[in-house]
């Protein structure tokens, strides 16, 4: 997962902090032509592109008006901002090749604070890792 530890939103976690969330990661696959995530809707996960290439378009009034904003190829990530956020999705991203991503589910997120801010030791408590287990769905 190279294109997992290249991410700025991870850069500051610690060598367990990132395994860890390397671990909680997982793969979704789009063909192309696939919308992967709408503009407006509520965000459930951040993006890596381990493969193929992603364009993301943003409208004003109406969604027959939206522009290209962002070509993202392997390597690149997106919808960190809804689930940082837990705001409304910026944008429309739909695959234009077939894609494999890594997703990063925003319960994680929510539950593992190094992911907000840096922390000089590992886990800040071992109830955030298990916070995060009891969260996953079965």
């Amino acid at each position: 997962m190279a294109c997992f530890r290249q991410q700025v939103l991870f850069r500051h976690l610690e060598k367990e902090q990132k395994e860890f969330v390397a671990r909680a990661m997982f793969v979704m696959e789009f063909k192309s032509g696939d919308t992967i995530i709408s503009q407006g809707d509520d965000g459930d996960n951040f993006y890596v592109i381990d493969r193929g290439n992603v364009e993301c378009y943003k409208y004003s009034d109406s969604p027959d008006d939206e522009a290209l904003v962002h070509t993202y190829s392997p390597g690149g990530a997106f919808g960190e901002l809804a689930i940082m956020y837990n705001a409304p999705r910026a944008a429309t991203c739909r695959a234009i090749a077939d894609c494999r991503l890594y997703a990063l589910d925003r319960k994680v997120h929510r539950v593992y604070p190094a992911l907000n801010r840096r922390t000089p030791t590992g886990f800040q408590s071992d109830t955030h890792e298990d916070n995060y287990r009891a969260a996953l769905p079965d």
